[in-house]
């Protein structure tokens, strides 16, 4: 519970009721809500998986064992690409909010906020400090977050009641031109997407990718989820409630859109700064580094699992599997170190990184419902210690869900994320230059590049950036249509009865021999 938590109470609460007020209004709190079931139905999917499989990295092995090589591969890497990112976006997030006291770590370059030289150098030794704590094993991060879990949930209740207390404007939810859904719609879901709000609950992943090191993951696991989502969604909705009724009919007189306050680049520190709450200031700013600092340390385990377990598939080189005599992946932890650094030169501030960030994770939520129906199908005799009822209408909601979430984040991000995927690939192909165990199970794959296809097409015909050539709305069927096709397809491709079986008892075996944490 301490390691979902602090997992997902991030620096997605410091930003998102700010971004999510701007680009959606007062209906930014269903955003959160929906957010809360979205996040839920594709979590549930997981804690089957993860409870018949507690590997560690698993997230990254479930298509390995219904599809093969080369799906697990394409998923494996977006997976670790999102994973990697977090670390460097918390990061920025601690520097945003720092830069109200130390206005140097900062610069506005074209009305985008970036990293100053000052910024680089402290990011640099923000992300180095994280992985030599992660190098300590997970026994001792786990105590370290034990610690710090506390501040992140007492401090967003001191800064709701404050704010509601000090000022609050009920006005402000329905007064305003366009009234409590000022953007409509898309607004809304803009705000999932762009504004922070999934971004702020995807920490309930590394419990999936450390499910091998809980002592009992069987019963442990869905508890966990539904308890941490649920604690979590009370915080993001009571401050995003709070937050934009805090602020002064001044503020959002020219609409939601054009909100903004002296030092809104750490809006909390900024907002508390207009009411001239002193004493709340400091607090915002001390849970501003703590808390983004919790996630990011989660992150950096998890993201340095999933390159071991893409190191026991064959996809990385032989280093990755090492691991040191605490049982910590030490050469992947030191890979994030330094794609961490790489990842700050292109993106422009917190918000600039959420979207694509978005868009890997939620992709890789496919993997919970397509093998959990796979394995449903074809390994039906395996121990399910969890067994979520009802599967399919859950599998076919979350991977639908998961699929609108990707196509609301916007065309521009898509494609992004398609030559990503296609960058993968090449590295795949060079690997397999110098290392070939094992057949990449291309006719077990032909499903993903259909719809790796379909979803770009979609994206680029509809009205998230794209050509706006389908009607509104109408896109929402096409997508609910588009995800029940691909469900069939992927479980029509996955392995036999007769080879699922020894997928999972070999890849069972691989990782537990080698993951004593």
């Amino acid at each position: 519970m301490f390691t979902a938590v602090s997992g997902i109470l991030g620096s997605g609460w410091l930003f998102g009721p700010y971004y999510a007020a701007q680009l959606a209004g007062p209906s930014a709190i269903l955003a959160w809500v929906f957010a809360f079931f979205a996040i839920l139905l594709i979590a549930m999917t997981f804690a089957e998986l993860a409870c018949m499989f507690p590997i560690s990295g698993g997230s990254a092995r479930f298509m390995h064992f219904t599809h093969g090589s080369l799906t697990s591969f394409i998923f494996s890497w977006v997976l670790y690409l999102g994973y990697a990112a977090v670390p460097p976006i918390e990061t920025m997030g601690v520097l945003q909010y720092l830069s109200s006291v130390y206005p140097s770590l900062i610069e506005k370059v074209n009305g985008l906020t970036v990293l100053s030289i000052n910024g680089y150098v402290a990011a640099a030794l923000i992300l180095l400090l994280m992985c030599v704590i992660n190098l300590q094993s997970v026994k001792w991060l786990s105590r370290y977050n034990s610690v710090i879990v506390w501040f992140k949930l007492t401090v967003p209740f001191i800064i709701i009641v404050s704010l509601i207390w000090v000022s609050f404007h009920l006005g402000n939810f329905y007064k305003l031109e366009g009234g409590f859904m000022p953007f409509g719609f898309n607004g809304m879901a803009s705000a999932l997407t762009n504004g922070g709000i999934i971004l702020s609950f995807v920490g309930f992943a590394p419990v999936i990718v450390l499910a091998g090191e809980a002592k009992n993951p069987q019963k442990v696991i869905p508890l966990v989820l539904l308890g941490a989502l649920g604690i979590c969604l009370l915080i993001y909705a009571l401050l995003q409630i709070a937050f934009m009724g805090a602020l002064s009919p001044e503020h959002v007189a020219h609409g939601w859109s054009n909100v903004s306050f002296s030092l809104d680049a750490s809006p909390f520190v900024g907002l508390a700064s207009e009411l001239g709450l002193s004493h709340l200031k400091i607090l915002v700013f001390l849970i501003a580094i703590i808390a983004p600092l919790g996630t990011a340390l989660i992150f950096v385990a998890t993201s340095a699992r999933v390159a071991h377990a893409m190191g026991e598939n064959g996809f990385l080189p032989e280093m990755f599997k090492s691991l040191s005599k605490r049982g910590v992946p030490s050469v992947a932890i030191g890979l994030n170190f330094v794609i961490g650094m790489l990842l700050f030169f292109p993106a422009p501030g917190w918000q600039g990184m959420v979207s694509f960030l978005v868009s890997a994770f939620v992709l890789c939520y496919a993997i919970g419902p397509i093998a959990l129906l796979a394995l449903r199908r074809n390994y039906p005799e395996g121990q399910r210690v969890f067994k979520l009822k009802f599967s399919k209408s859950f599998a076919y909601l979350a991977f639908t869900i998961s699929n609108l979430l990707v196509y609301w984040t916007g065309w521009v991000t898509v494609w992004h994320m398609l030559v990503a995927v296609l960058i993968g690939l090449v590295v795949l192909g060079v690997m397999r230059c110098f290392k070939s165990e094992e057949p990449l199970d291309l006719k077990h794959s032909l499903w993903v590049f259909v719809y790796l296809m379909g979803l770009g097409i979609i994206s680029y015909l509809g009205d998230f950036g794209g050509i706006n050539f389908i009607p509104k709305y109408m896109d929402i069927l096409i997508m609910a249509i588009f995800s029940g096709l691909i469900l069939i397809l992927a479980c029509l491709q996955a392995f036999p009865k007769a080879k699922i079986p020894a997928n999972v008892h070999a890849g069972d075996v691989g990782i537990e021999d080698k993951a004593v944490l």
